[in-house]
């Protein structure tokens, strides 16, 4: 059996993937890229939540004075579970509602690749400073 320590870390672990995960689902561009993100999520998340569930067992068998220190961390990531898991269901509905496979932020309809737009759009480096000192 695995030691309260080593449960704890896999938990942590576990929910900082989630949050790692969930935070790429904004940055993803097509839907798939989300769902994806999200999936990894979802997964972390049940890996979390067993953690924990075992990590609580452990806990419970444990003397007191032992069990103190690492009783806080845990139910600090059960908070933040708790968070992630709401999350989660909300950014699941975001990527449900979105149209399939439609390149989010590009204009579709200039046909130009994003990359030209977004380099031709910007000024040239230093262009403003330059005119403003006079």
């Amino acid at each position: 059996a695995m030691r309260a320590e080593e449960l704890l870390e896999d938990l942590e672990d576990a929910v900082e993937l989630a949050r790692t995960e969930l935070n790429s689902v904004a940055r993803a561009k097509t839907k798939d890229a989300k769902s994806a993100h999200l999936e990894n999520a979802v997964d972390a998340i049940r890996v979390a939540r067993e953690r924990y569930d075992q990590t609580r067992d452990v806990l419970r068998n444990m003397p007191k004075g032992e069990r103190e220190k690492l009783v806080a961390p845990a139910r600090e990531c059960q908070e933040v579970l708790r968070t992630l898991v709401i999350d989660a269901r909300e950014t699941r509905a975001q990527i449900e509602a979105l149209p399939d496979n439609q390149h989010l932020g590009a204009r579709a309809s200039s046909g130009a690749p994003t990359s030209s737009v977004a380099s031709s759009g910007s000024p040239p480096p230093g262009g403003a400073r330059a005119r403003r000192g006079g």
